[in-house]
C-alpha cells in the first residue's frame, strides 16, 4: 500500500475531489478551509479532523504527488462515477 494511498484514506478520495482546487491554492488558509468542509459536510465529525484531512492532502501536494493521487481515484471501484470522471477531468487538466 503507498504512502499516497494510506493519505488518501486519511483525507477521504471523494472529499480530496470535491476540494482539490481550494486544497491545491495555497492562498486559501488551512483554517478557513477545515471550517468550510465542517459546515458543508454532513460526516465530518471536527474542526481537527479537517485540519489533518487539510494538512494531509497539502502534503501530497507538495510532495507532487497529486497525479498519483487521481489516478488512484480513478482506478477506484468503489466511489460514484461523478467522483472518478471529476478525477478523470483533473488529471487532463493537470498534464
Amino acid at each position: 500500500m503507498s504512502k499516497t494511498y494510506k493519505q488518501l484514506n486519511t483525507i477521504g478520495k471523494e472529499i480530496f475531489i470535491r476540494y482539490y482546487s481550494e486544497i491545491k491554492n495555497l492562498n486559501i488558509s488551512k483554517e478557513f478551509l477545515a471550517s468550510k468542509m465542517l459546515n458543508e459536510n454532513p460526516k465530518a465529525t471536527s474542526y481537527d479532523a479537517q485540519i489533518i484531512r487539510v494538512n494531509t492532502a497539502r502534503i501530497i501536494f507538495k510532495s507532487n504527488r497529486h497525479l498519483e493521487a487521481l489516478q488512484l481515484i480513478i482506478n477506484s471501484d468503489k466511489l460514484p462515477h461523478s467522483v472518478i470522471h471529476e478525477a478523470k477531468n483533473l488529471i487532463k487538466s493537470e498534464t
